[in-house]
């Protein structure tokens, strides 16, 4: 996922910290991030309408905080759903200019509990597909009083953040599609795994979240293999790997490799919709010692 202006890659988590904190043990409870209420948000919306929302923002440590709240952009970085940051309107897919929200800043008691109001205004002319953005609520950690030095180990104030990732979708616009690519299944004997390897481009307009199963199985189906494919997360033009391995040994002979995808987890965890499921087959001719002697083509 490229950056449309050139903005700053931030960071691969939805937590950072900037600087070093080094303190007393008896001090360690102070040092805990606010907390939101919900870590994703996924909308389906029509263009030229709008929707609000309410987050609750909880501190539950023994010193008061000071948050802070801004937007930024993300995108996908590897296959294991880690994000990468952006600055705020810098890439593709960013809605974080249709998101408005209040306060930007405010303090939280000790166990005290805070609001932010949001309202998310879609264009009216904006193109079907998906977009994305997270607020950010940062807060400063390692901010002492005087008296709670003396004795102790400086303490360095140190800035942590958590996030709430918004999924705007436009409503009737949705067109969830990949493009499979280079298929290749090996092993070289029963000592080695069994893989298979699977590319794909996501050639839709929304982030796919990506899973699946195979079954290796003979002419009366009799299963001799099984497992699920790895999870790939992606955005649109995105480009990925469905990997999977099997490390028992296999008879010789020839089988049926059923490989069924499934391109709406991500729905599926919002309890949205159910996402499309493609499914494909190719024959492998499995030898003496367990090596993969042919594989014919995925259909």
């Amino acid at each position: 996922m490229l950056s449309k202006k050139g903005g700053a890659l931030k960071s691969l988590l939805l937590s950072f910290i900037v600087g070093l904190i080094i303190f007393p043990f008896d001090t360690a409870s102070a040092f805990k991030a606010v907390q939101i209420d919900q870590a994703k948000i996924r909308l389906i919306m029509a263009p030229g309408t709008s929707k609000t929302g309410r987050l609750e923002v909880v501190n539950d440590s023994e010193e008061p905080k000071q948050v802070k709240v801004y937007t930024e952009d993300w995108a996908y970085d590897k296959s294991d759903g880690s994000k990468n940051f952006f600055d705020t309107n810098t890439t593709f897919y960013s809605c974080s200019n249709w998101i408005s929200f209040s306060p930007a800043e405010f303090n939280i008691p000790a166990f005290g509990k805070a609001y932010v109001n949001y309202v998310i205004k879609m264009p009216a002319d904006v193109p079907s597909g998906g977009y994305y953005s997270v607020l950010f609520f940062e807060s400063i950690m390692g901010e002492t009083k005087p008296e709670d030095t003396i004795g102790a180990t400086a303490v360095v104030p140190v800035a942590i953040r958590v996030g709430t990732l918004f999924y705007i979708e436009t409503e009737g616009g949705i067109h969830p599609d990949i493009e499979l690519g280079k298929f290749k299944v090996e092993r070289q004997d029963n000592t080695e795994p069994f893989t298979i390897d699977l590319a794909f481009e996501n050639t839709g307009n929304i982030d796919l979240t990506c899973g699946g199963t195979y079954n290796l199985m003979d002419d009366q189906n009799m299963v001799y293999a099984r497992g699920e494919l790895s999870t790939v997360y992606t955005m649109p033009k995105d480009k990925a790997d469905f990997v999977a391995k099997w490390k028992e040994s296999i008879p010789k002979g020839s089988y049926d490799l059923v490989i069924t995808l499934d391109l709406g987890k991500a729905w599926e965890e919002f309890g949205v919709k159910k996402g499309p499921v493609l499914v494909k087959e190719a024959r492998v001719e499995i030898g003496a010692n367990g090596e993969v002697v042919k594989v014919g083509e995925l259909k």
